[in-house]
């Protein structure tokens, strides 16, 4: 019997409480249990659970030289379940059934901890056929999509998209001065004026700096937020602030914007799960600014 486990690194201590009706412990299990079933167990925010997902994948494929038939999500995903969901596997609200049964043609490197290396040196040849067969985005989730493009007047091929993940990651990385990222976007301004700047966080002090730097600017007009997804002043994850209800509809405008973010021109971005998923639905690396570490990677 195949099997596989993985402990993650617990987040440091903050003052900052956490929601009491959240669950505070997190860990990652993924047992084979017969042959084509992998159990994928995580408590930890949306992306973290896709990324865990991920690995477990992966490391079966390697090991099994094929890829499992069947996947429990039961206990995937349960910060983001609504009260009729209990028990339930609902990775299908957010992702298409797989299409196909996948064949590896050669070993897969990847690791939950690649969200914090150069995106570059992602294997994107073969993660690549993994998220398209594997997390597809489902029809709501496109329709979301739609929705923004059409009311934000978003052309993604003619837009810089900025991402700065804040709150609780400064736990897990180090967070870059907001200048940083405004430089970063008007270096790429200077040379395609005329794109728009769709900004996205979890940070309210990030969209507020952004704001008061682009007030009575030429480029004020061309920027856009997504104001359906509620950001955080606090250090604790949004995640952990809300009720599951509350996640469940957020996390599908945010995985929305993740796919639209993808497409974009320009990518600038900090390091992390969401980032990383940005990298995997675009399928490369081009015109992609992380900021890693503090150092600005192209």
């Amino acid at each position: 019997m195949f099997q596989f486990s993985m402990k993650l690194k617990p987040k440091s201590k903050t003052k900052s409480k956490p929601n009491p009706t959240q669950p505070q412990n997190r860990h990652y299990l993924a047992i084979e249990q017969v042959q084509d079933l992998l159990i994928v167990k995580h408590m930890a925010g949306f992306f973290a659970c896709c990324s865990v997902k991920l690995n477990a994948i992966v490391e079966f494929a390697n090991s099994h030289n094929s890829f499992p038939k069947h996947i429990d999500g039961i206990h995937l995903f349960t910060m983001y379940k609504l009260p009729e969901h209990v028990n339930q596997d609902i990775t299908h609200v957010f992702f298409e059934y797989p299409s196909e049964i996948l064949k590896p043609i050669a070993k897969i490197n990847y690791k939950h901890e690649h969200q914090f290396i150069p995106y570059s040196q992602l294997d994107y040849d073969n993660v690549t056929p993994i998220i398209q067969n594997f997390f597809k985005p489902s029809t709501q989730i496109i329709e979301i999509l739609r929705h923004f493009e059409t009311k934000y007047g978003i052309d993604a091929a003619n837009c810089i998209a900025v991402y700065y993940r804040g709150t609780d990651k400064t736990s897990e990385t180090k967070l870059d001065s907001f200048d940083r990222y405004y430089d970063k976007l008007t270096e790429l301004l200077n040379t395609d004026n005329n794109c728009k700047i769709l900004l996205q966080s979890d940070s309210t002090q990030f969209f507020d700096y952004m704001k008061c730097k682009f007030r009575g600017s030429r480029h004020s007009a061309n920027v856009v937020i997504i104001d359906e997804i509620v950001s955080s002043s606090r250090t604790v994850g949004t995640h952990l602030e809300r009720t599951g209800q509350t996640n469940h509809s957020e996390i599908k405008q945010l995985l929305a914007v993740v796919v639209l973010i993808s497409k974009c021109k320009h990518i600038i971005c900090s390091s992390g799960n969401v980032s990383e998923w940005m990298m995997f639905y675009r399928g490369n690396s081009v015109n992609v600014h992380q900021n890693l570490n503090l150092t600005w990677l192209e």
